[in-house]
């Protein structure tokens, strides 16, 4: 049982206890949002922010986003021009930076 276990203290007497990393079990108080929560009001005022911020992007935005791509593919040129040496942290460091950079930073942005 993941929720309790037994443990014996210095003296040999063994005690149940909770581990430090559970949850103790939720109560129906703590789910009573559940039932009173709108999905449809959540779904438009999520959608009339990401519109509303989507409507504030502008040239300064894409030149930032253009600027770390371009950044992303110096890293990319210099990991793969330098993997010839054998392996070292420097190839594997801007190889790891380019990919870190398109996974999240511009598919994140795009």
């Amino acid at each position: 049982n993941i929720s309790s276990f037994t443990r014996c203290d210095s003296s040999g007497v063994k005690h149940k206890s909770r581990p430090s990393h559970t949850m103790p079990s939720s109560s129906k108080e703590d789910e009573e949002w559940i039932k009173k929560f709108d999905i449809n009001a959540f779904r438009t005022d999520i959608k009339a922010l990401g519109d509303k911020l989507e409507a504030e992007q502008g040239e300064a935005d894409v030149r930032h986003l253009n600027k770390i791509v371009g950044m992303a593919n110096m890293c990319a040129a210099a990991g793969i021009l330098t993997m010839g040496f054998g392996v070292n942290f420097f190839s594997i460091f801007m190889l790891s930076t380019w990919t870190f950079a398109r996974w999240t930073m511009i598919a994140h942005h795009t």
